[in-house]
């Protein structure tokens, strides 16, 4: 074997073995169900097989698989999976209930920790004026002693006079007063 016809032969059973892989690996996907990311690399592994393919094919040979043939046909739907119908945050946990109909009861915290206290407002405007209250039937606190008051007028002579039979008062300050009242009754009779 020539030189050229053994790189040629080489390059082939490289490309006929990355060709096996590929499919290899792509039929072991296919009974598996596809997630998105492995989606994605089997139509990378395709485009991969078309680009041995078309290298196979530039250099005057044929390509042993089409790649064209290694997606297989679309699978049928699966079922619907079970979503949240309802979600509440009760007693600092959520209580989540699925479509299915189950609740779960703590379905985690729904509450974070305390955060800081926030700055003071500014003082709001004034209100309004209120209604005058009422007379309170609970006495107030006993208020201070008052000062002492100036000294009283007190009597200082009392005399009957005996013409008027009324009284003549003579009082501390000095003044008199000779019309008190009666200073006798009238005399009863003598027994």
């Amino acid at each position: 074997m020539s030189g050229r016809r053994r790189r040629l032969h080489l390059v082939l059973v490289s490309v006929a073995s990355g060709l096996a892989l590929l499919l290899g690996g792509y039929s072991i996907a296919s009974y598996q169900v596809l997630s998105d990311s492995e989606a994605e690399r089997a139509d990378a592994a395709i485009g991969a097989a078309e680009d041995l393919c078309t290298q196979v094919e530039q250099s005057g040979r044929v390509c042993v698989v089409n790649p064209s043939d290694l997606q297989g046909s679309a699978g049928p739907a699966g079922q619907d999976g079970r979503s949240i119908t309802d979600a509440s945050c009760i007693g600092g946990l959520w209580r989540v209930t699925y479509s299915d109909g189950q609740i779960d009861y703590d379905a985690g915290a729904c509450t974070g920790e305390p955060g800081t206290d926030g700055q003071d407002g500014s003082v709001g405007p004034s209100g309004a004026a209120g209604q005058d209250g009422g007379d309170s039937t609970v006495p107030g606190p006993q208020g201070a002693d008052g000062s002492d008051g100036s000294d009283g007028r007190g009597i200082t002579d009392a005399q009957c006079n005996a013409e008027s039979g009324r009284w003549e008062l003579t009082y501390s300050d000095g003044t008199t007063d000779e019309d008190a009242g009666p200073c006798y009754s009238e005399p009863g009779p003598l027994g």
